[in-house]
């Protein structure tokens, strides 16, 4: 209401105008730009192998007793939901050190039963 105070040729009720217009297409852009953002990665669930709980390995890299044979899933993930498996298996892996290699189930039957 205050624009119609102003005549149309001042410098003031141009100005308004102007004002005016930048914020309906600030108002617009607003509007139309809603940022999406997506997390895209990947996770790893690994836990310990049922029937090798108790099992304990020398490390060859560090030379503890901390090497434990680990049931590894490795999954993409879609923000941060799990969504598509992309290597599972058998592993055993050092709990000291970054360590870790896959594994059979015949190797994992005889360091249960020679150690």
């Amino acid at each position: 209401m205050e624009r119609y105070k102003y005549d149309e040729a001042s410098p003031e009720f141009l100005d308004r105008q102007e004002e005016e217009l930048l914020v309906c297409i600030l108002l617009d852009t607003v509007d139309m730009s809603i940022p999406m953002i997506f997390v895209c990665g990947g996770t790893n669930f690994n836990g310990p192998l049922k029937g090798y709980e108790g099992l304990r390995v020398n490390c060859p890299r560090c030379h503890n007793n901390s090497v434990m044979a680990l049931k590894k899933r490795e999954f993409f993930t879609f923000c941060f939901v799990p969504v598509i498996p992309t290597n599972y298996g058998k592993t055993l892996q050092c709990t000291i050190c970054p360590y870790s290699r896959s594994t059979s189930d015949g190797e994992l039957e005889q360091l249960k039963n020679h150690g």
